[in-house]
Parts: C-alpha cells; sequence; structure tokens
C-alpha cells in the first residue's frame, strides 16, 4: 500500500472516531497555545534555526509542532530525518541558547569544536527531533480513537510505518507498537492512577469496552506498575 493511501486510511479512521467527540483536553489546548505561539515566530521572519533552540527537548508536541510548521510552510509532509534537515536548513548546531547571557553556549557534557562535530550534532538532535515528533503523532492519533470509542482491532491497523517510524526506536516513553498501544490504553482509561482501580471500571470492564483480550489489560497494568 502506497505512502498516500496509508495516510489517506490513518485520517479517515481518525476522522471516524472523533467526529462526535466534543470538548478540548488539556494536551489539545496546550498544543494549539504552542503551535500558535511558534507560528507567529515564523510569520514574523524567525528562522527555523532560531525556533529550534525553542523546541528541543524531550517534550515530544513540541518537536511535532516543530515538523508541523516547516511542513505547513513548504506545502509538504515530512517522512524522514535527512528531509526535516534540509527543509530546516539546520546543519550545524554549536551548543545551546543561553537566554540570560543572549548567547549560545557550550554543552556541558560535551564540547563542540570543529565544524564536522557540530555537522554531526546538528544530525543527531535532528534525528531526535523527527523520532520524537512522528512519535507524538501515532501516540496521540490512537488516544483519540479511544476516548472517541474506537475498539483494540482498529487501533491495530495503525502501525509506526504509517507515521514514518521504524519499528522499533528509542528516545520515547514508547519505544514499539505495542508499548504504544499499552501506554495509550493506561493513559485513556487511567490505569496509571494511583487507587485507578478503586474508584474506576476493572481491567476487565476495560477489555469488554474495547474488545481486547483480558491479557492486553493485563500487560497494560504491569506496564505501569513495574
Amino acid at each position: 500500500m502506497s505512502k498516500d493511501i496509508y495516510s489517506k486510511v490513518i485520517d479517515e479512521l481518525k476522522e471516524e472516531f472523533v467526529a462526535n467527540s466534543t470538548g478540548m483536553r488539556l494536551y489539545d489546548k496546550l498544543y494549539k497555545k504552542s503551535y500558535d505561539k511558534l507560528k507567529a515566530l515564523v510569520d514574523e521572519g524567525t528562522t527555523f534555526g532560531d525556533i529550534f533552540t525553542e523546541i528541543y527537548s524531550d517534550e515530544s508536541y513540541l518537536n511535532d509542532i516543530f515538523i508541523r510548521l516547516i511542513e505547513d510552510k513548504e506545502g509538504v509532509a515530512i517522512t524522514s530525518a535527512k528531509q526535516l534537515q534540509e527543509l530546516s536548513g539546520i546543519k550545524e548546531i554549536h551548543g545551546y541558547w543561553d537566554e540570560d547571557k543572549g548567547e549560545i553556549v557550550q554543552y556541558k557534557d560535551k564540547t563542540i569544536s570543529t565544524k564536522k562535530e557540530a555537522q554531526e550534532e546538528a544530525k543527531k538532535q535532528i534525528e531526535e527531533t523527527f523520532i520524537q515528533g512522528m512519535y507524538n503523532r501515532y501516540f496521540t492519533t490512537i488516544e483519540d480513537m479511544l476516548e472517541a470509542g474506537a475498539k483494540y482491532k482498529d487501533i491495530l491497523l495503525l502501525n509506526p510505518k504509517d507515521f514514518n517510524l521504524p519499528n522499533q526506536w528509542s528516545g520515547t516513553l514508547a519505544e514499539n507498537k505495542e508499548e504504544v498501544i499499552l501506554w495509550a490504553i493506561g493513559f485513556t482509561f487511567l490505569i496509571n492512577e494511583p487507587g485507578g482501580l478503586m474508584m474506576l471500571p476493572s481491567l476487565r470492564t476495560v477489555a469488554e469496552e474495547i474488545e481486547a483480550p483480558y491479557s492486553v489489560l493485563m500487560d497494560c497494568f504491569k506496564l505501569f506498575n513495574k
């Protein structure tokens, strides 16, 4: 199946299950507020290199936004870290922006002193940003679907490659398809909340609601309580 068809299927699946959703989650508000703020900088002429200093962190939604800003401006879908680097124009990174000093300073754990090292650092950070951003899209799509009533069989249709991810990756909370599904179920049904099982539906009830094997909910519970 081509990438375009995959994208269409993903969009249709998500739309089908979120069409009747109401209200806006805290995450959605945070995402929108951050996107609007960073887009305003783009509109003012701020370079993507400068914007990158605002978002490079472990917050996957900010990395998602960074990619989206470039996609929106260029009118393309970014499908690889290489493409992200080319379109962002970030070829070298010599350190991080220190707000107090008003200048770029060296990292505490490493020194970047040559052009080659700066290029390697840029490549590394762009690759991490791409993984974080694509992961955020994958994870939140599954969360959205579950919150809108999707069943286990529905979310199984989505695969990492549909979001330009390998089967196994690193640097995020979940690092493969199985873990993404388990964490998404856990957050959606508050299995991660202390005492949640006493106040919320049982694991078996959740399993029945999303038509998942009970073993999946057990794995989810173990993941949150290991």
